[in-house]
């Protein structure tokens, strides 16, 4: 009887729990709605704000250029009456002016007046004008009210003081164009916006919130559609559960055989896929924008085609390590050619120049072999910048690199230790640099996959390094000294 009451308690909570999952997998839909709802609103805040700060870059853009049109405007207009003073001057010391003829002359050149202030007396003196005497500082002032702009000259050599005026009608209708009424109406036509308000430095942006509302309704409705399958389906479900209890278990069991089967392969390509898609998609993009620039360009100078040609070899490395991450549990075979590693090395370097100049990075070259070497040059490329950009990104507040490359450059122990081919003759590319992160006791470390010092690392630059190198027929090693200068050495047959 006991052994009977165990097998049914085994029995009985199966249709029991079908229902406790669908309760569960009911206050999870509900629970999602919800969680759409927040990112619904959110998303759209934050549109909101991005409108609002789009807005008010403009309307400070705008407000910054009406000063800057206006000050330069007042200048154009103090050089303009400051010559025009001067002629005056001149023609006043050769000849007094009448008050005829001042009116005459001030009629013929446009301006709204002149006058001649014999020994300056009776002028109201500013705080921006020079007090020592009658050695003025010309000042320009503008009169809001009577639309004037008036300017008071004198200088050392003219005993008098000129007031000069005039009108700022045509000034003012520039300056009325520029101001912020009208951006203010022509952002307030952009879509999505209903209207703009500045209140001193306040700016104020109404935005149209019938997108969210059309949005929190498609929520809802998809909400009850799916409530209702969901409670129809667990009601069904429950139903036959009981009745289809051993076959279930028995396609249950199938489908985790072949989920162990497939777990561990689909582990690395769980994270490679997610890398491969959030960065070969502006990698194609920066490769065609290179393309269009070399069929656009319309100087066609031969430097900036080199410039356009290395950038793109960079774009293609970089594909080529989310390449290697997707084929890292993979063979991979090398596509070997003839080329000079002195001149990808150089060419490697050239895209670091100006971040190492930045840095306050000084750079070491040391090039014995300057021949052709038979290998993979995209692999190789791929090697030397990952160790060149490790370098970089060790010492952002300067430092040194330097690089070596020569043939055969090593002892017998070295190639004995090292398991080198002794019939073989060997390359050898040396890249040292100082304040790596590593400690020396963790120098054996960091060929390891997803080793890293660094939170935004993957911890595969160095593991893919080793296995290119491998691939190639070549030899790395790295060597961490006390002071952290580290030295990576690479041993490539030739």
């Amino acid at each position: 009887m006991v052994q009977e009451d165990k097998e049914d308690k085994r029995e009985s909570p199966l249709w029991v729990a079908n229902g406790v999952v669908f309760i569960l997998m009911f206050v999870a839909v509900c629970s999602y709605f919800l969680w759409q709802m927040h990112l619904v609103k959110e998303s759209f805040r934050f549109h909101a704000d991005r409108h609002a700060d789009i807005v008010s870059k403009i309307v400070g853009l705008n407000a910054a250029a009406t000063t800057e049109a206006k000050r330069s405007i007042e200048s154009i207009i103090q050089n303009l009456l400051e010559n025009s003073a001067r002629f005056i001057a001149y023609l006043d010391m050769v000849e007094p002016f009448t008050s005829e003829e001042l009116a005459a002359f001030t009629k013929e050149s446009g301006l709204a007046g002149i006058s001649i202030i014999r020994g300056c007396i009776g002028l109201e003196q500013e705080d921006s004008l020079e007090k020592n005497g009658k050695n003025f500082k010309p000042y320009l002032k503008h009169f809001a009210d009577s639309n004037i702009y008036l300017l008071i000259w004198s200088a050392d050599d003219y005993p008098d003081c000129i007031a000069l005026g005039i009108s700022d009608e045509k000034i003012s209708s520039i300056t009325k164009s520029l101001g912020l009424d009208n951006i203010i109406k022509e952002v307030a036509t952009v879509q999505g916006i209903k209207r703009v308000k500045v209140d001193g430095a306040k700016i104020g942006v109404e935005v149209d919130s019938s997108e969210l509302t059309q949005s929190i309704e498609q929520l809802k409705l998809h909400f009850y559609l799916f409530s209702f399958f969901l409670i129809v389906a667990g009601v069904i479900l429950s139903f036959l559960l009981h009745r289809y209890q051993n076959a279930t278990i028995n396609r249950i069991k199938e489908f985790e055989r072949q989920l162990a089967s497939e777990r561990e392969n689909a582990t690395l390509g769980k994270s490679a896929a997610a890398i491969a898609h959030e960065i070969r998609n502006p990698l194609n993009s920066l490769s065609m924008g290179l393309q269009r620039l070399i069929l656009e360009n319309g100087c066609q100078s031969e430097p900036h085609i080199k410039l356009i040609k290395q950038m793109s070899e960079a774009v293609k490395r970089a594909n080529m390590s989310v390449t290697g991450l997707l084929n890292y549990a993979r063979p991979r075979v090398a596509k070997v050619r003839l080329f000079e590693i002195e001149t990808l090395t150089v060419d490697i370097l050239n895209l670091y120049k100006k971040r190492c100049e930045d840095q306050k990075i000084e750079i070491t070259l040391d090039i014995d072999y300057h021949d052709t070497i038979k290998s993979d040059p995209e692999l190789m490329g791929q090697v030397i910048e990952n160790i060149i950009k490790n370098s970089v990104e060790a010492q952002p507040d300067g430092g040194f690199i330097s690089i070596s490359i020569t043939k055969n450059w090593f002892q017998n122990f070295d190639k004995n230790h090292l398991k080198l081919k002794s019939d073989v003759q060997y390359l050898v590319l040396r890249f040292k640099n100082a304040k790596c992160p590593v400690k020396p006791e963790n120098s054996d470390k960091i060929f390891k996959p997803y080793f890293t010092t660094r939170p935004e690392g993957t911890g595969l630059g160095m593991a893919i390094v080793k296995n290119i190198v491998t691939a190639l027929g070549g030899k790395i090693t790295v060597a961490i000294s006390e002071s952290r200068e580290i030295e990576t050495s690479i041993y490539l047959p030739i």
